[in-house]
């Protein structure tokens, strides 16, 4: 699998860092506890096709990724912060991460003002 090559903890290359994303979204590497810290990091990345595919690849791992909740949830509102600022491509970004976020905890969701 992807990680074998790899330090668990050291996830700095922007090129490791889409292979996990990819891994996570395939559904190719299983290990939630190798493969959501990694995408939990591509949250952040400044390119949003990564950032997009990390919160599919969350979703993917439904309740697994529960650690990956409050992450999303921040890049939630962040997102919706810059839809409010008429950003054309983000209700496709938002969507996405509605959908890992009811994927991973739907009550939480709900709770978090996720609709």
């Amino acid at each position: 699998s992807v990680h074998q090559t790899h330090d668990r903890a050291n996830f700095d290359s922007s090129m490791e860092l889409n292979s996990y994303v990819q891994a996570g979204t395939s559904r190719m590497n299983p290990e939630p506890e190798v493969v959501v810290p990694a995408l939990v990091k591509a949250l952040n990345d400044p390119n949003e096709w990564t950032r997009e595919n990390a919160a599919e690849g969350l979703g993917s791992f439904g309740t697994k990724a529960r650690a990956a909740f409050p992450a999303l949830v921040e890049l939630y509102l962040a997102e919706q912060e810059q839809t409010q600022r008429a950003a054309p491509n983000r209700p496709n970004t938002l969507t996405i991460i509605t959908r890992a976020l009811k994927q991973i905890d739907s009550a939480a969701a709900g709770k978090a003002g996720i609709k």
